[in-house]
C-alpha cells in the first residue's frame, strides 16, 4: 500500500490550504493509499541551526541532532511514496511553519549537493494566496520546487489557488479602509465561482501522485 504524507503549513488547521490538502489526500486514498496530514503549527520544533552536524563523519551523518517534534517525522518522510507541502502565502513566501520543515530537510543533502533520500519520491506544492494575479509569487513557488528537487525529491507539481479569503467571514466590518467590504464581496463572488474547481484540481492532484 502506498503512503502519501501532507505537511500542512497554515496556522489555521481548517483553512483553505488544509482543505485543499485534505482533498488531495482524498484523491490518493480513493486509489488505495494510506494518507496522513501533519499540521505543523501544532508541533514544537525549531528551524535548522546550521550546525552542520549532519554533514560530519560518524553517527550524526545524514541525521539532524536536534531532538524535537520534527525528529519522528524523518521516518515518515523516508517511508512516504509521495509528499505534499502546503502553505498560504505570507509576506510573499511560505509560512514560517512550513519553512522550518523544509529547512530541516538539510540532512538529506551531502556537501556536494547529492541526496541521501532512498526513494524517488513524488512531491507536490499546494499554495493559496489572497491576491488575484497567479504570477505574482511564481518566483517563490519555482524556487521552492527547485529547492525540493535539489534535496532529492522529484520536481513537484504546483497547485495554486488565488484570491482566497483568509479571514473570518464577519471580519470585513472590523477592517479599516473604505474598500474593505467591497473587496470582500468581490472575493466572495470569486470563491463561489472557483473554489469547488480548485478542490477538484486538488483531488486530481492526489490521484496523479498515485500514478
Amino acid at each position: 500500500m502506498k503512503y502519501v504524507l501532507a505537511f500542512q503549513g497554515s496556522p489555521r488547521p481548517k483553512g483553505n490550504t488544509a482543505q485543499l490538502l485534505q482533498r488531495a489526500l482524498d484523491g490518493a486514498s480513493e486509489l488505495g493509499a494510506k494518507t496522513e496530514m501533519i499540521h505543523i503549527g501544532s508541533l514544537k520544533m525549531t528551524g535548522c541551526r546550521g550546525c552542520y552536524s549532519c554533514k560530519r563523519k560518524g553517527k550524526s551523518f545524514g541525521k539532524c541532532v536536534l531532538n524535537d517534534d520534527m525528529t519522528p517525522l524523518y521516518a515518515k518522510i523516508e517511508k512516504a511514496d509521495a509528499i505534499l507541502f502546503g502553505s498560504p502565502v505570507y509576506m510573499c513566501a511560505m509560512t514560517p511553519e512550513l519553512k522550518m520543515v523544509v529547512d530541516r530537510l538539510f540532512p538529506y543533502l551531502t556537501m556536494d549537493l547529492g541526496s541521501l533520500l532512498k526513494k524517488d519520491k513524488k512531491t507536490a506544492l499546494v499554495f493559496t494566496q489572497n491576491q488575484k494575479d497567479p504570477a505574482l509569487f511564481e518566483w517563490h513557488f519555482n524556487m521552492t520546487a527547485f529547492m525540493l528537487n535539489t534535496i532529492g525529491f522529484r520536481t513537484p507539481e504546483i497547485l495554486l489557488s488565488v484570491d482566497t479569503i483568509g479571514y473570518a467571514e464577519n471580519d470585513p466590518d472590523k477592517f479599516a479602509g473604505v474598500n474593505a467590504l467591497k473587496i470582500h464581496e468581490e472575493k466572495q463572488k470569486f470563491k463561489a465561482a472557483t473554489w469547488n474547481i480548485d478542490l477538484d484540481r486538488a483531488y486530481k492532484l492526489g490521484q496523479d501522485l498515485m500514478q
